[in-house]
């Protein structure tokens, strides 16, 4: 049924990629490996043997299994990527309805990175350095800076206690610096992946809502971003979600002051359109195993 639909935009090795790509998520070993993630729910440490504070977040072998395969599969990045934009969204759209049937807590960064790739079009320079290692399709979970790594993922701090980030009274502060550059101070809620490399966020400065990136292991930010707390967030158990402190963090602008809600724009458009594509896999997931359960089962002599 998937095939017939995307039949315009299949060629045959496609086809057969996705095919593949549908066997694996429907065995038993994908299958396994996501009931191991999202039951080994993300704890927080806080400090280090010599009592260091780090906070880092520990996930379990079978999260980073399944985040590798995504990521590999391109899921963030072959939208953007060289060809037609409009039958790459499509198949990209495939591979994540197929992925999110088996767990989908682990598709929050790779959604996000996907999304936020659409901001860098207002920093080229950012763009520049940044898309390579998102393109490079290599998971690289390392807790370094961002030039040693092999890839990279982006996450999205928005979200404020009782407020809507991008339309209400924003609290975090941002003071812009030489060079684009923004310091920033103050608190988000309900970030997914708060150990990706970059974090995309919307700070208050004089000019009004500006958006910026921030990279979250950089050296001059290593005590700067602060993780107070993971908070719970039902049908997402694989994933940490937490509360962060910004503590005059520095970050990059992006797009001019004061036009943070514009530049959100198509990021915001994205990762609603993934959170409904996830929704379809998991129902029809469901459905499909409903049926299993079913198939050959009897009622009073008649079969159900």
């Amino acid at each position: 049924m998937l095939t017939a639909r995307l039949d315009a935009s299949l060629d045959e090795e496609t086809e057969e990629d996705l095919t593949a790509l549908g066997a694996y998520w429907g065995a038993a070993e994908a299958q396994e490996i996501a009931r191991i993630a999202t039951t080994h729910t993300p704890t927080l440490r806080r400090e280090d043997y010599d009592g260091r504070r780090i906070d880092q977040v520990e996930l379990h072998p079978a999260y980073h299994a399944l985040v590798n395969r995504s990521v590999a599969a391109g899921l963030m990045s072959s939208a953007w990527e060289e060809g037609e934009g409009t039958h790459q969204h499509r198949l990209r759209a495939a591979t994540l309805f197929l992925t999110a049937g088996v767990e989908r807590g682990h598709l929050t960064p790779v959604s996000a990175t996907h999304a936020a790739v659409a901001s860098l079009a207002y920093a080229p320079e950012l763009e520049a350095e940044l898309f390579p290692l998102v393109a490079a399709r290599r998971y690289d979970r390392r807790p370094i800076p961002l030039e040693e790594k092999d890839g990279a993922l982006i996450t999205l701090a928005i979200q404020e206690r009782d407020i809507d980030g991008e339309r209400g009274s924003i609290r975090v502060r941002g003071e812009l610096s030489a060079g684009g550059g923004v310091r920033i101070s103050g608190e988000k809620t309900l970030v997914c992946a708060p150990g990706a490399d970059m974090l995309l966020t919307l700070v208050r400065t004089a000019d009004g809502p500006t958006a910026a990136m921030v990279p979250r292991f950089a050296p001059e930010n290593a005590d700067a971003i602060l993780i107070d707390g993971l908070v719970d967030f039902a049908g997402l158990d694989a994933q940490a979600i937490a509360t962060i402190r910004f503590d005059d963090a520095r970050g990059r602008l992006i797009g001019e002051p004061g036009r943070g809600v514009q530049v959100l724009r198509d990021v915001r458009t994205l990762t609603q359109l993934d959170a409904t594509v996830m929704a379809a896999g998991d129902v029809r997931a469901a459905d499909a195993r409903s049926t299993q359960q079913l198939r050959g089962r009897t009622l009073s002599g008649r079969e159900l």
